[in-house]
């Protein structure tokens, strides 16, 4: 049995793909089942609605469902982003629909600044020190 337990699809905002064109590749790959694990940053609730493509995606995943359970099985998740900066908005997130994967994540911390994502930080401009200490904190 081959599954796929963290993908992204168009509700995600690091990714374009359509999820019926997810579906019909994983299919053609042979794979059983598949989650489509959005993310969610908490941190950017503030900024932007980060509820509404969580719900759009869990209708998505119902209808692939409908159209492909005979091939595969989509499941519903999210990939919640530093959940324990306000867990409160993650227990929101997490209650808005049924949800077959949580996943937990952490792509932000704050080192010496503001909570940045670690995609946007020119690590070489650190320093070994300063690299171990950012890691510290990460991890």
């Amino acid at each position: 049995m081959i599954a796929d337990m963290h993908t992204h699809s168009e509700h995600s905002h690091d990714c374009s793909g359509k999820m019926e064109r997810m579906c019909l590749s994983q299919i053609e790959k042979g794979v059983s089942f598949f989650a489509v694990t959005d993310h969610i940053d908490i941190y950017s609730h503030k900024d932007y609605d980060i509820f509404t493509p969580i719900v759009k995606a869990r209708e998505e995943v119902l209808l692939l469902n409908e159209k492909y359970g005979d091939k595969i099985t989509v499941l519903s998740g999210m990939e919640i982003g530093e959940g324990f900066y306000y867990p409160e908005v993650a227990k929101k997130a997490e209650m808005l629909c049924p949800h077959d994967v949580l996943i937990g994540s952490v792509h932000c911390i704050g080192y010496k600044s503001p909570v940045i994502a670690y995609s946007k930080v020119d690590f070489s401009r650190f320093t070994e020190d300063e690299l171990y200490e950012y890691l510290d904190i990460y991890f």
